[in-house]
């Protein structure tokens, strides 16, 4: 079986300079269409390596679903931690109460509800009640511990003290907040088309 070169009938010196031609031709081929791909490797590498943890970082997630639920029902039927319309007033004067050094001067009872931008979610709503008060150092600070061990979502959002025209009590303002629940509609609105139906 003859060879290319021998079919070509090429001389020694002919097949030299095809052969270098060949060669020339193949480098300057994987100069340009090969070598410049050689780095894309490693950063294919890398997106398959961040691909597959993003990958496994979601299926954990997703496995976490049944544990959110749990979470987002207990959230919902929470009740017996939550201050009512009425409470935060009442907490505060029983407070005043077991305090007898503060004094609540004047109240805003009209326990306004926060603007929507600051509610906390889709369950509990803020609710505002404001005071002006008369106190001893000490009795201040009864009072805030006081609220605090009620173990209801109140607290207090702002607070302003001053010394008294006396100079030897202390005045100010405080603003307290509550989460309330909200209302569910969805729920209530179930339960009154049970109650038609019976």
């Amino acid at each position: 079986m003859k060879s290319l070169f021998d079919r070509l009938n090429l001389r020694p010196q002919e097949r030299r300079l095809v052969v270098i031609v060949g060669m020339a031709i193949f480098v300057v081929l994987n100069v340009w269409f090969v070598w410049p791909y050689f780095g894309k490797w490693s950063e294919v590498s890398n997106k398959m390596s961040r691909s597959q943890t993003m990958l496994k970082r979601y299926k954990d997630e997703i496995a976490k679903k049944p544990t959110y639920e749990a979470k987002e029902k207990e959230l919902a039927n929470i009740g017996e931690l939550l201050v009512s319309e009425l409470d935060l007033e009442k907490i505060a004067r029983k407070q005043m109460s077991l305090t007898p050094g503060f004094t609540i001067t004047t109240s805003d009872s009209r326990n306004r509800v926060s603007a929507a931008g600051s509610n906390t979610n889709r369950f509990f709503q803020e609710q505002m009640f404001t005071i002006q008060f008369n106190s001893g150092g000490k009795d201040l600070v009864d009072f805030l511990v006081g609220i605090a061990s009620e173990n209801t979502l109140m607290r207090v959002r702002e607070m302003t003290v001053r010394p008294d025209p006396s100079q030897t009590r202390l005045s100010g303002s405080m603003v307290l907040v509550g989460n309330l629940q909200r209302r569910n509609t969805n729920t209530t609105s179930n339960a009154a088309a049970q109650r038609r139906r019976t």
